[in-house]
């Protein structure tokens, strides 16, 4: 961190002639559009994909936030200067947006809308079945159910007709007749049956030859396509009645199966953490001399730290308890560290066969959640050294990466799971979470509204310094969290 902020220091020195550790620089980069975009950019080098983005978003309302603070009180203190560093530093080391999704907001209460979607089938009579829906074939419509086979008699007179939507029970205005249509059979003056294929032509004319009982007659008609009316004669009159099938279309819209979109609100609240630190001034002389520390960065960065790791722990403990008091047993297993005592492996053979229980509890992620598998897991490093002994176990970061007290991320089984290990998982717990790219598939929405300001006292004996951080949170599908418990009966 400390090499980062040399770097950006001299970038800022070097293109704009400004020192980002004085008040009178620092204001005026804040003020500046063009020049803050760049400071911001700057700091945010290391961290990419979500974590970028949502860096520079929440820079941006601090950057709004100092801005105001400086309008109204007309005051731009030492501790201000600290406000981005403070925000590198801390950002970062938190392990929720490799778990939930994150959603920056820029007001302390804000309602954020989710699209849902519902289906209602003509035989339905309310939008009753939720996307996505795995049990209801949706697309299909009631085709199947309007697949029409009957009889029509001779036309004697010549206006008789067949109606065949009114024997569907439809009419025209719903419906009309698909052009796989056709004659399957006819029956003669004496009831006697014979299978046929006639089909109409592209204009719903037909016309054929039939073998009868009584000898060759010859019939012949028409299909409306449109109004279902069926029309046909026989030469000889040996043809009394005729055999057909007919499919009703669906292609107007009174019969289709609908889509009813909805905006789902979620209201999302800022939460306040702070802690606050003193010292006296001889000791920060002390420090520097010393040592070189600065005491200002140095507790700032503790406080920092210290908050991040309790949101953390108030997240992955409410996303547990969800799970337990939300969905059903399916979504909970075990696992035990001890060999059966049948089991004639190693115990790093044994460890492999925790795979198949998490693919398990993935797939009941998916199955209730109809989103996808579970795609992510938070464990402790005690119950990572599981994965940690598999042949597909792969380390895709460092502590240094993840922060010191931090987290370490890593891939198992093809990169089928993203496994992110942090001491802040409770040890013999491994949460498993689908976490979707799409914010209305989120499962869990962490939202910070202004990530960690200081706000000091006026200089004093002892200085006072506070480092306050604002967010919201909120459940949106539990369906999306399992766990498993890791014991050892040995």
């Amino acid at each position: 961190m400390k090499a980062l902020l040399e770097q950006v220091y001299g970038k800022m020195k070097t293109d704009y002639d400004v020192d980002v550790r004085t008040t009178r620089d620092v204001l005026g980069i804040i003020s500046d559009s063009e020049k803050s975009k760049v400071y911001i950019e700057e700091l945010s080098q290391g961290l990419s994909g979500d974590r970028k983005e949502g860096f520079m978003s929440l820079a941006e309302n601090t950057r709004i936030q100092l801005l105001e603070t400086a309008n109204n009180s007309f005051s731009f203190t030492a501790y201000d200067t600290l406000a981005m560093p403070i925000l590198r530093d801390f950002y970062p080391r938190l392990i929720a947006p490799e778990l939930v999704t994150v959603k920056p907001i820029n007001v302390p209460d804000v309602r954020m809308y989710f699209l849902k979607g519902k289906f209602k089938k003509n035989t339905d009579a309310t939008y009753g079945t939720n996307f996505p829906s795995t049990g209801t074939d949706i697309s299909q419509g009631p085709s199947v159910g309007i697949s029409v086979t009957a009889t029509s008699s001779r036309n004697a007179n010549p206006g008789a007709r067949t109606d065949i939507l009114a024997a569907a029970g439809l009419t025209t205005t719903q419906s009309h007749i698909e052009k796989n249509f056709k004659i399957t059979g006819v029956t003669d003056s004496t009831s006697n049956y014979t299978s046929v294929t006639i089909s109409p032509d592209d204009y719903g004319y037909f016309s054929s030859a039939v073998t009868l009982d009584g000898g060759t007659d010859y019939i012949s008609g028409h299909i409306d396509w449109d109004t279902g009316y069926l029309t046909w004669s026989s030469q000889s009159g040996e043809a009394v009645s005729v055999t057909y099938s007919a499919i009703c279309s669906l292609e107007e819209n009174q019969i289709n199966p609908k889509l009813q979109l909805t905006m789902e609100p979620i209201r999302l609240v800022a939460e306040l953490r702070q802690i606050q630190t003193e010292w006296t001034l001889p000791y920060e002389q002390d420090m520097k001399s010393l040592f070189d520390l600065s005491i200002q960065a140095e507790t700032v960065k503790m406080i920092g730290e210290q908050i991040a790791l309790d949101i953390d722990r108030e997240i992955i403990n409410e996303l547990i308890n969800y799970n337990s008091s939300t969905n059903p047993t399916t979504h909970t297993d075990t696992f035990d560290k001890n060999p059966d005592a049948t089991f004639t492996g190693t115990r790093k053979d044994w460890y492999e066969s925790i795979l198949p229980k998490c693919s398990n509890l993935g797939a009941q992620v998916y199955n209730t959640s109809l989103m996808g598998a579970a795609n992510v897991i938070a464990a402790n490093p005690l119950d990572a050294a599981i994965f940690e002994s598999l042949n597909t176990f792969e380390y895709t970061g460092t502590g240094v990466d993840g922060g010191d007290v931090g987290y370490k991320s890593a891939t198992v089984q093809g990169k089928r799971w993203k496994i992110v290990v942090s001491s802040i998982v409770p040890s013999g717990t491994l949460l498993f979470l689908y976490k979707s790219p799409d914010l209305q598939r989120s499962v869990y929405v962490y939202a910070p509204y202004i990530p960690a300001l200081l706000t000091p006292y006026p200089y004093a004996a002892v200085p006072t310094a506070t480092v306050m951080t604002r967010y919201a949170k909120q459940i949106i599908r539990p369906s999306g969290i399992a766990t498993m418990t890791v014991v050892d009966t040995a």
